[in-house]
């Protein structure tokens, strides 16, 4: 795992680092949750594991809630929406917040359903009061309109998550399945790069001054991460981004855990919170 040192923000000095708060958040793309044995693996990995979130994208369903069970964290559901045939349903996420932490629901445009949930979470302080995160876990469209949903572009859905993240008054980050990718070194084909969902990203990212994880561990050191492997092909689709302020310290890798049944592997998103200055304490529970 690489820690990186964010050079937009200001950090104080190491003692407050010390001290920062951090959440460590696993995601992956299931591809839906009928299968059995990919449900019991996933169930196993998160029991074994100290996390402050976990993220399911594309569950394909709008019951996850009475699939996955994992009495440790309180969850939060964007139901997949249905197909043209009643019985099949696309995208969707589920959202795991560990009950250490209070979670409260951001309000999300209709235009969102099935592709964004969101949460400010509550950060408890050394002086037992708490300041905001918010952690947004996405399914980005990647194509439009034939693959895709034809009433969402990716040029829309970025613009709208966008406008959310700039009038978001604390912190804030994102995960899930981007279906983007940054450089062309981080995919095997050809056109990933000048793909509409790539250049759309590329955008919200100057729009936001925010960092993309997956390219600023890239600066320094140059590597391959494929999160999406087929027989066809491999790109770094699934990721992390952070906002400018707030966050001085960030880690992503993709850790060897094995899910059976999808074609995605699992990331690792950690970072260190810093209180923000002049910010009204929030009281915890």
């Amino acid at each position: 795992m690489f820690f990186l040192f964010l050079p937009k923000v200001t950090a104080t000095n190491p003692q407050t680092l010390t001290h920062a708060p951090s959440l460590t958040i696993f995601t992956i793309n299931l591809n839906g949750l009928s299968n059995a044995m990919k449900c019991h693996s996933f169930h196993e990995h998160m029991k074994t594991l100290l996390l402050s979130a976990w993220l399911i994208c594309e569950t394909k369903s709008t019951f996850a809630l009475s699939i996955i069970s994992l009495p440790d964290y309180e969850m939060f559901e964007s139901p997949a929406i249905p197909l043209e045939h009643p019985s099949y349903y696309k995208w969707g996420l589920l959202l795991g917040i560990h009950k250490c932490f209070q979670a409260i629901s951001v309000p999300l445009p209709p235009s969102l359903n099935a592709h964004v949930v969101a949460m400010d979470i509550i950060i408890p302080s050394t002086d037992n009061v708490g300041f905001q995160h918010c952690l947004f876990g996405i399914y980005a469209p990647w194509s439009y309109p034939l693959q895709d949903d034809p009433s969402l572009s990716p040029w829309v859905f970025w613009n709208e998550l966008q406008q959310i993240c700039n009038n978001t008054h604390s912190s804030w980050s994102i995960i899930g399945k981007f279906n983007a990718v940054l450089l062309a070194s981080e995919s095997t084909s050809s056109c990933a790069f000048s793909s509409l969902a790539s250049l759309a990203y590329s955008a919200f990212l100057r729009q936001t001054d925010a960092t993309d994880l997956w390219l600023h561990q890239a600066n320094s050191t140059p590597a391959f991460y494929p999160t999406f492997i087929s027989k066809q092909s491999s790109a770094t689709l699934d990721r992390a981004c952070i906002s400018s302020s707030g966050i001085p310290e960030a880690a992503l890798s993709s850790p060897h855990l094995f899910i059976p049944y999808t074609d995605h592997h699992i990331i690792c998103f950690t970072l260190l919170l810093l209180s923000p200055p002049h910010q009204v304490a929030l009281p915890l529970w």
